[in-house]
């Protein structure tokens, strides 16, 4: 087995760098001072000296000491790995220790909080784009009154994955008689893809107009839920984001008027045509 080889086995079973460089230097003799094991291993003169003391601590070489001359020679490798079973066997028992305390504290926690009121019923976070859709689509499905939504770039509806599923779901919001008011934020590059959505809503209780800015991407679910598509502030694509979805009346009640304060500026679509043609 090379040097190279066996430095990489010895650190990845515990050992740092330098003590594996040195061991196997220390293999090479019956026993050496510092400065031969320098030359043999590569470690650096002043670090040499200092990691073979450590190494005597752990057991991993034996020193003599001859006047002002120590010398180093290498426990055998069969009480070596018996060093290392020992340590990862208590090593494995405090981790043991450790996880039963820790998630008997959780488990407190959990049954504590599991008794109490909250003030919200629930908070979900979703940061991955698929589940994201997905969950749009069952908030679709879930909604049996009226659904407000503020939209604007990225929409999940782009991809054809979810936008066969995004259309059977509206269909059957317009079946259940569930109201949708829609706000669309003008933007060029997917001013096409919008236009046609917006000449699609034929169904009474469906409608859309435009604007010409949105803060932020949400939907308001019968007056109960928020959805917030929140860009990312740690990524260039436009298309990542975090979704948050909030079950509160009071925080929905919020951005029911947010809603209907730009839909009170808003133009349909015949007007904004006009506006964009001028």
């Amino acid at each position: 087995m090379s040097d190279i080889r066996s430095t990489r086995k010895l650190i990845d079973i515990g050992m740092t760098e330098r003590e594996a460089k040195l061991y196997l230097a220390m293999l090479q003799r019956d026993e050496a001072d510092a400065t031969e094991l320098h030359r043999l291993s590569g470690v650096v003169r002043t670090k040499a000296y200092e990691t073979l003391q450590i190494m005597v601590q752990r057991g991993y070489c034996l020193e003599r000491v001859s006047g002002k001359q120590r010398y180093f020679r290498a426990v055998p490798p069969d009480s070596l790995v018996d060093i290392f079973k020992d340590r990862w066997a208590k090593e494995t028992d405090v981790k043991n220790e450790n996880a039963d305390q820790i998630f008997n504290d959780l488990d407190r926690v959990f049954r504590l909080n599991s008794k109490l009121s909250h003030e919200f019923d629930f908070v979900e976070v979703i940061r991955n784009p698929e589940q994201s859709a997905q969950r749009f689509i069952q908030s679709l499905n879930e909604s049996q009154i009226e659904i407000l939504a503020l939209c604007r770039t990225p929409y999940a509806g782009s991809d054809p994955k979810y936008r066969e599923a995004q259309i059977k779901a509206h269909y059957e919001l317009y079946k259940r008689g569930v109201v949708t008011r829609s706000l669309y934020m003008y933007e060029e590059e997917v001013w096409p893809l919008v236009q046609n959505v917006i000449e699609s809503i034929t169904e009474p209780g469906q409608e859309a107009r435009i604007v010409d800015d949105i803060p932020t991407k949400v939907f308001i679910f019968d007056k109960k839920t928020v959805r917030l598509d929140v860009p990312s502030t740690h990524s260039t694509d436009h298309a990542m984001f975090t979704t948050v979805v909030v079950k509160d009346v009071r925080i929905a009640a919020a951005f029911i008027i947010l809603f209907e304060t730009i839909w009170a500026r808003s133009l349909n679509l015949e007007d904004w045509l006009k506006k964009i043609e001028k």
